[in-house]
């Protein structure tokens, strides 16, 4: 991985957490990546050995499938190393050769605030996406029961048009789920865990 030196490229966390991958987070964290595809054979959280632990290169999230923990890249490194949000920044600023000590209180003011205003925005809106969720599982739910009752009474015509609004349900609830929504909760999680990343 490419080390930057100049702290000046760096004025957020975001700036230098886009610039850091994922492989390389997961490499440090002892993870040994897969020759192909994106599955870990050992979760790093609950260890299973199910290949239950995914992760996006491309958006910068992972999410284990058998202890069902996830997140994004801070999220990530906070829960291995049992850190606050903060510390985990630091830690993931090292792999880019950046020493977050060395802001200024004032770049640190400007950046706490900047993750706060973010994080209210990044609650509201992974509320709206569960409630979303639910709503479109709720509406989906009740014409695969009619989609079945129209099977039962020999419906045919019924059962091809049912069954298409169920899968179109189901497109929709994929596509909230595949969002790169993740990353909010990184912000969130950030945000409720400390108020300056340097002193």
């Amino acid at each position: 991985m490419n080390r930057q030196s100049d702290q000046s490229h760096f004025s957020s966390a975001r700036d230098f957490l886009d610039r850091v991958h994922m492989a390389d987070i997961l490499i440090s964290l002892g993870a040994k990546l897969p020759r192909h595809g994106n599955r870990l054979k050992n979760c790093l959280l609950c260890k299973s050995e199910s290949y239950a632990f995914g992760f996006d290169e491309s958006k910068g999230v992972w999410h284990c499938f058998s202890c069902g923990a996830g997140g994004g890249k801070v999220a990530l490194v906070s829960h291995v190393h049992n850190c606050k949000p903060q510390e985990a920044l630091k830690w993931i600023a090292g792999l880019a050769g950046i020493e977050l000590d060395r802001w200024s209180k004032a770049q640190a003011s400007r950046h706490t605030a900047a993750m706060k205003a973010a994080g209210a925005a990044g609650r509201a809106l992974v509320e709206w996406r569960n409630e979303t969720i639910d709503q479109l599982r709720e509406h989906r739910d009740v014409y695969q029961r009619l989609y079945h009752w129209a099977i039962r009474i020999g419906r045919t015509e019924e059962q091809a048009w049912l069954w298409e609004l169920v899968c179109d349900f189901d497109r929709r609830i994929q596509w909230h789920r595949d969002a790169p929504w993740t990353w909010l909760a990184d912000i969130h999680y950030y945000t409720m865990n400390s108020t300056e990343v340097a002193a």
